[in-house]
């Protein structure tokens, strides 16, 4: 009995290319997490220059990333970095209770989320 079995190769320079798409996803979520990191560390920073040097790290990162990881960047900061809902609400609080202009600025600053001192959101 002869066999019927036909064995396929790639050239290699296909079998090298679906190599590196293999990697890819990995790659591309260790880049969606280090921006993830990144955006954290910005919020947390006070340091001028370390956020200067932070925020110069972001942007590289994200301009790395695909679209896809970019918007799922955007939902992260989006739903992550909401301002903080106690305070939200003790300013607001405030603000119905005494209608002064210090009251207001307490307000508008609650509601500020975390975001904006990050990246401008």
């Amino acid at each position: 009995m002869t066999s019927n079995v036909v064995e396929t190769r790639l050239p290699r320079s296909n079998t090298s290319r679906l190599s590196n798409e293999a990697e890819r996803p990995t790659a591309a979520a260790d880049q969606f997490s280090r921006a993830k990191q990144l955006a954290q560390s910005l919020l947390s920073e006070r340091g001028e220059a370390s956020g200067a040097l932070l925020a110069r790290e972001l942007h590289g990162v994200l301009r790395g990333l695909d679209a896809g990881d970019r918007q799922g960047f955007q939902r992260y900061l989006a739903t992550k970095f909401q301002p903080d809902t106690a305070a939200l609400r003790v300013a607001a609080e405030r603000y119905l209770a005494d209608s002064t202009a210090e009251a207001a600025a307490a307000l508008a600053q609650a509601a500020d989320p975390p975001r904006q001192n990050c990246c401008g959101g």
